[in-house]
C-alpha cells in the first residue's frame, strides 16, 4: 500500500508545537489517519529524529511516524526513502513573507505532480496587491487545484452549523431578508492583549488579522444565496458572488492605551488593536440592511457571537415598547449554541409580555468530544476535501472588500479591559446576557 506523507515547514516552530502536533496525535487515537501516514517536520534547527520529538512533545503512537529533516535540500529523496509514495501534503506552517521562497524551492527540489498539495495559513498578502502577487508565484508552480487556503473558523463545529441552520431547516431561510432581518451584528472579543505577537500583529492590526479573514468569512456563510449543493466548488462559488456585492459603509478604528509601550512595538504605532466595519450587500435580499463586525484586543471579555436582529411586527397587536425584538444569537466561543430571543405571555390573569429565549447548546445536545479546527482541517486536507478551505479568488476578493477600511484613519482610545464607547451600531445588542445560557 502506497504512503500518505505530510511535510510539515516550519516543523520547529510554535504552530507545530502548540496547535498541529497535538491535532495529529489527537486523531491519530480516533483511528482518522491514513494507516501508512508518515510525517516529516522540516525546519532550521538541527534536530535528530528523537530530538525533534522530544520537542514538539508528542504521543508514543505518533513517534513511530513522526520524523524530521533540516531544511529542504534533497527533500524528495528522503520522501522516496519511505518506499512507495502516493499523496504528499505541505502544510506550510511558515511566516507568510517566506510562502513564495518556500513554493519555489518546493517546485527545484522536484515536489510536483498531480499528488502533491499545500496547505497554507493566513494571512495570505497584507493587501489586494500583495495578495494579487504571491497568487501569482505560487500559480507559476503549482495549479489552483492543489493549493488549501485555511482560515480556521470555518472548521469551528459553531460556525459549520450555520449552513445547516440555514439551509436545512424550513423556517428559518423564508425569513433570511431585509424585509424580516433589521440588523446582523459580528462581534469578536479578546481580553488579553497582543502578548508576545507584537513583530506580526503591529503590521497587521485588527482588520488584517481578524476581519479580512475569519470574520467575513462568517458574513458571507451568514448571508449568501443558496448554493446549488452542498460541494465546496458551489459553496465557494456563492461566497465569491456575495464578496462581490459587500461594500464598507463606515470605520471605527482604535486602540488601547499602553499599547504602544509594549514591548516590540513601534512607539508611534498606529495599529489599530480595535474595529468596527459597517457594511452593505448591493442586492435585492439585503438592500440597505446594516451588517457590523467588531473585533478588538484587551476588551472587557472573551467571546465570538453573531447577532441577527428581526424587525417589529408588522401589525403589533400587543403593546411592547419596553421589550427587545426578536433575535437569533449564534454562539461561537468560549460556549457553542444558538439562542433564539421571544417575547412570551407571563402567566396570570392578565396580558403581561415578556422577553424570553429557546437554546440549543453544544454541552447539552452532545457528548462526544467536538473535534477542534485543526483536527478537523488536517482530516480534510489529507483526504483531499475542500469543503472548509478557502479558495484563492475568494482571498483576493475579501482583500478587494477590505481595502477602504485599511486606510490610516484616526483613532480613538479606551483603556485596558474596557469596550470602546463609540459605536456605530444604532441598537447594539448585549451579548454579555448571553454568556450563561450555554
Amino acid at each position: 500500500m502506497s504512503k500518505t506523507v505530510l511535510l510539515i515547514l516550519g516543523g520547529s516552530g510554535d504552530l507545530t508545537k502548540r496547535k498541529l502536533i497535538p491535532a495529529l496525535s489527537s486523531i491519530q487515537s480516533k483511528k482518522l489517519l491514513p494507516d501508512e501516514l508518515v510525517v516529516i517536520g522540516s525546519g532550521r534547527t538541527d534536530y535528530t529524529h528523537d530530538t525533534y520529538r522530544e520537542h514538539v512533545e508528542t504521543t508514543k503512537e505518533l513517534c513511530d511516524c513522526l520524523y524530521y529533516h533540516v531544511g529542504l535540500d534533497n527533500i524528495k529523496e528522503y520522501i522516496n526513502s519511505f518506499g512507495d509514495i502516493g499523496k504528499i501534503v505541505v502544510f506550510f506552517s511558515l511566516p507568510p513573507s517566506v510562502y513564495a521562497k518556500s513554493v519555489q524551492e518546493l517546485y527545484k527540489q522536484g515536489l510536483v505532480g498531480n499528488n502533491v498539495s499545500l496547505i497554507i495559513e493566513k494571512p495570505f498578502g497584507r493587501d489586494l496587491e500583495s495578495s494579487k502577487e504571491l497568487e501569482k508565484d505560487i500559480l507559476k508552480f503549482y495549479p489552483k487545484e492543489s493549493i488549501f487556503l485555511i482560515d480556521h473558523y470555518l472548521a469551528k463545529e459553531p460556525v459549520q452549523n450555520i449552513l445547516i441552520f440555514r439551509f436545512a431547516n424550513r423556517i428559518f431561510e423564508p425569513n433570511w431578508n431585509r424585509f424580516h432581518i433589521e440588523s446582523i451584528q459580528i462581534n469578536c472579543s479578546e481580553s488579553i492583549g497582543i502578548e508576545d505577537r507584537a513583530k506580526y500583529f503591529d503590521q497587521s492590526g485588527m482588520i488584517r488579522d481578524m476581519i479580512q479573514s475569519h470574520l467575513l468569512q462568517l458574513l458571507t456563510i451568514l448571508t449568501m444565496e443558496t448554493p446549488k449543493s452542498s460541494s465546496a466548488s458551489d459553496i465557494v462559488a456563492e461566497k465569491i458572488k456575495l464578496l462581490k456585492k459587500l461594500k464598507v459603509k463606515n470605520v471605527i478604528r482604535g486602540q488601547y492605551e499602553g499599547y504602544r509601550d509594549e514591548k516590540g512595538v513601534d512607539p508611534k504605532s498606529n495599529t489599530e488593536t480595535f474595529a468596527q466595519v459597517e457594511f452593505r450587500i448591493d442586492s435585492d435580499r439585503w438592500y440597505n440592511v446594516p451588517i457590523y463586525i467588531t473585533t478588538g484586543k484587551a476588551l472587557k471579555r472573551r467571546g465570538t457571537e453573531i447577532g441577527v436582529v428581526f424587525r417589529d411586527a408588522d401589525t403589533p397587536i400587543f403593546e411592547n415598547d419596553n421589550l427587545k425584538k426578536n433575535a437569533i444569537v449564534f454562539t461561537v466561543q468560549p460556549q457553542s449554541g444558538i439562542i433564539v430571543d421571544l417575547v412570551n405571555k407571563i402567566p396570570g390573569w392578565g396580558v403581561s409580555l415578556t422577553n424570553t429565549n429557546m437554546s440549543f447548546c453544544y454541552s447539552n445536545q452532545f457528548s462526544n468530544n467536538i473535534p477542534d479546527a485543526y483536527q478537523r482541517l488536517l482530516v480534510d486536507a489529507i483526504k483531499g476535501d475542500k469543503t472548509l478551505f478557502v479558495g484563492i479568488e475568494e482571498t483576493g476578493e475579501a482583500w478587494r472588500v477590505i481595502e477602504p477600511a485599511l486606510s490610516e484613519s484616526e483613532l480613538i482610545y479606551y483603556k485596558k479591559g474596557e469596550d470602546p464607547i463609540e459605536t456605530l451600531i444604532e441598537d447594539p445588542l448585549d451579548f454579555t446576557k448571553y454568556i450563561n445560557i450555554c
